[in-house]
């Protein structure tokens, strides 16, 4: 939004763009001064068990040393808290075409975010998909059966013109 680049389109899935009910205002205003403040005090708390229904890929996720299992920084939280700003203010700015996944049942990001982006963008063509009590991470839970087809039929319909043989 910031920095418009030469894209044909975007697919947001499950993104951070509102806040979840149990963030208050004073919890805003505590992790902004915290940020600023003491950047580097653990904060943020993201169980893996909130990212998918499927108890074997949270197993897989506990066993992953590349994902992050403690809490994260209030430096990192309230840069959050600031792209969340940032992106409501100009929601009204983005004009490519549009889809937006998200999870009904998400913890992690509140899923009006994605509803209030499709709704606000300027796009004329753009479109909403929520999936019925999944979790955050739609790769990794059930509603990936309908989300990874979601994904493929959208890119589809845009690239069909740019095929040079039938089935390529």
């Amino acid at each position: 939004m910031e920095r418009p680049l030469n894209l044909s389109g975007l697919i947001v899935r499950a993104a951070a763009l509102a806040l979840t009910p149990d963030v208050t205002p004073g919890r805003v205003r505590l992790t902004q001064r915290l940020g600023r403040w003491l950047p580097s005090v653990p904060l943020l708390n993201l169980p893996d068990r909130a990212f998918s229904r499927d108890l074997a890929e949270v197993e897989m996720m506990r066993q992953d040393p590349l994902i992050v299992h403690r809490r994260l920084p209030a430096g990192t939280a309230a840069e959050i808290l600031g792209a969340i700003a940032q992106i409501q203010q100009n929601k009204e700015t983005l004009r490519l075409p549009l889809l937006a996944l998200h999870g009904t049942a998400d913890r992690v990001t509140n899923p009006r975010g994605s509803e209030a982006l499709v709704r606000r963008a300027a796009s004329t063509e753009k479109c909403l998909r929520t999936f019925d009590g999944a979790y955050h991470d739609l790769w990794h839970d059930p509603a990936k059966v309908e989300a990874v087809p979601e994904i493929v039929r959208w890119l589809d319909s845009r690239t069909r013109a740019f095929t040079t043989a039938p089935g390529s």
